[in-house]
């Protein structure tokens, strides 16, 4: 009887894998669902047929996945536009012609200093104009290659756009999968209240949506959840569900290979699950899903076309930003505590004072995503100051005695400074440049101006 107890919280393996897939509902969260569509329309039609399509009738959409659905996909459509098309010509392409001015007028400076053979510096007028001539005939040809440029990247964003007009994933979902009936508002609103009590005490699902969104929106997880307990116990059947957007608040996650997997759902939800249902519950990354349905139905799915797809979709996510204002310290620990496994393995950390305003930031970059930390983490004007930002550091993995190096150093206050991660123990400090707050030149690194020596003593 114990082991049957404990049994729903592991995962299923071998034959008792098989029954479970071959038995239950399978549910697509939104946040797969709109991930199609950073897929090339071939490669989504070939998962379609060879994967969603023949198990059709065990597919269950859920109301307020449908609603979250068409809210999204118009801006997830364009998303690519804006983050892939129009951020390449503004950091890359749309510099580079200030910088061509700024070399022709160098180089035509160079050219009347050096022209008088009878003074200092002088050299052969010939080597200037040979250079100036191949370097006016770059400057014109790259004007023809950003006017191709540009025209590529239309014909790139058009083909984008025509996927609203011919929507062949809202086809394939409208015509062919079973969509759920909508909760009433009085339905919704006890949701609502019942969210008050399992938000304030972190009972999943949906609780790290609670600062971030409002109204009953903040509340979309916890009615996608109610709405999945109702059909499964009206259907008297286990669930798998495949979701993307994995969070603490469904589940916990590994990496493997910067991609990010479902371990287990948790157990708050499988628990809640089986006694709503007396049936189990389980839950797969698309990737992990496309796996083992692979391997359970012997599907003529090609490996190759699974690796593509989660490569597209990895390739398309936006960076996660999260960003916390705070004047405790225990507060920025506590939201170091819960997010750095969203944001995947630690890459660096950058430390900044805004001089003007006399504001912190501190940034934890991670593979997959940002922490932004604004106030008074690393200030001493609130919670633990500098020696919080020490702690923060310990929490990641960084060595007391190196931690304490970086935020102390030879001076009591370090105002700007980045940590690459694999380099810490070789390098102490990276200080930024900045306006000196007393003489106003450009040469202060946060401790000491370079040119009229001021140290920082606030």
């Amino acid at each position: 009887m114990v082991n049957d107890f404990f049994n729903i919280y592991l995962e299923p393996k071998n034959e008792e894998l098989r029954d479970l897939w071959e038995d239950s509902i399978f549910i697509f969260d939104t946040s797969v669902l709109l991930d199609f569509y950073y897929l090339p329309k071939k490669l989504r039609s070939e998962i379609f047929e060879q994967t969603l399509r023949p198990i059709k009738e065990r597919i269950w959409v859920p109301q307020q996945v449908m609603f979250e659905f068409l809210k999204n996909k118009e801006s997830k459509i364009k998303e690519p536009i804006e983050r892939k098309y129009n951020d390449s010509l503004k950091t890359h392409i749309a510099p580079i012609p200030k910088n061509i001015k700024e070399i022709e007028k160098s180089l035509q400076e160079f050219k009347n200093l050096t022209k008088k053979s009878d003074s200092h510096p002088y050299i052969e007028n010939n080597i200037n104009e040979l250079f100036w001539n191949k370097f006016i005939a770059f400057r014109d040809e790259f004007k023809n290659y950003e006017r191709n440029i540009e025209l590529e990247f239309t014909k790139r964003e058009n083909e984008i756009l025509t996927i609203s007009e011919n929507d062949d994933i809202l086809e394939f979902i409208t015509s062919n999968l079973t969509i759920g009936n909508a909760f009433t508002f009085d339905e919704i609103m006890g949701i609502v209240k019942e969210g008050e009590i399992r938000y304030r005490n972190e009972i999943p699902p949906g609780y790290k949506d609670a600062k971030d969104k409002i109204g009953t929106q903040k509340y979309g997880d916890l009615i996608v959840w109610e709405q999945i307990l109702l059909h499964a116990r009206e259907q008297k059947k286990s669930v798998i569900f495949i979701l993307n957007d994995v969070k603490i608040d469904w589940c916990y996650t590994y990496t493997h290979q910067r991609e990010k997997r479902i371990s287990r759902p948790r157990e708050e939800l499988i628990k809640e699950f089986h006694d709503v249902t007396n049936s189990r519950f389980w839950m797969y990354t698309l990737n992990q899903f496309l796996y083992n349905y692979k391997n359970i139905f012997d599907t003529s799915l090609d490996q190759n076309v699974i690796d593509e797809a989660v490569l597209m979709i990895k390739d398309n996510q936006p960076k996660l930003e999260l960003e916390l204002d705070t004047g405790s310290t225990r507060e920025a620990e506590d939201f170091v505590k819960d997010n750095i496994p969203n944001i995947g393995k630690v890459m660096s950390i950058k430390h900044t004072r805004d001089m003007k305003k006399i504001k912190y930031k501190t940034e934890i970059i991670g593979e997959d995503g940002i922490l932004k930390i604004y106030g008074g983490l690393t200030s001493g004007y609130a919670g633990g100051g500098p020696n919080g930002f020490i702690r923060v550091l310990t929490l990641l993995g960084i060595n007391e005695e190196i931690a304490t190096k970086y935020v102390k150093g030879n001076h009591e206050k370090i105002y700007s400074f980045e940590i690459p991660f694999d380099q810490y123990s070789k390098q102490p400090f990276n200080y930024s440049t900045n306006n000196c707050p007393i003489c106003g030149n450009y040469n202060w690194n946060g401790v000491m101006c370079m040119s009229c020596g001021s140290m920082c003593d606030d």
